[in-house]
């Protein structure tokens, strides 16, 4: 099942991420969100996809504070989904660290 539903996910054209087109991109966007929530051969591999999924989060907090509006609509979407994306089990408090680091970061080093 996984590996047809992922054939699925990867047949689908992913829609332009711009902020108009969030609503039509919202489906696509949630399908790729759900990670951990897939059934897996071994679960324990769900512990090796957490830095993976940490560094996607990261560069996603950097172009929002960039201001690029590309990565709004798929931010938004990741925040109201949360706890499904990153499951406590395995991110416990990385989340709010890595976003506090890249948000104190860029303040210090970027921001104009």
């Amino acid at each position: 099942r996984l590996r047809q539903a992922s054939i699925n996910l990867l047949e689908r054209k992913p829609p332009d991420l711009d902020a108009s087109s969030a609503g039509a991109a919202s489906e696509w966007i949630a399908d790729s969100c759900k990670v951990f929530l897939g059934k897996f051969t071994v679960p324990d591999d769900r512990a090796k996809l957490v830095n993976v999924v940490l560094g996607l989060w990261a560069l996603t907090l950097v172009a929002l504070e960039a201001g690029h509006a590309h990565a709004k609509p798929f931010a938004e979407l990741v925040q109201v989904r949360t706890k499904d994306v990153f499951l406590d089990e395995y991110f416990g408090n990385l989340v709010s660290l890595l976003e506090e680091e890249i948000h104190e970061q860029y303040e210090e080093h970027w921001r104009v």
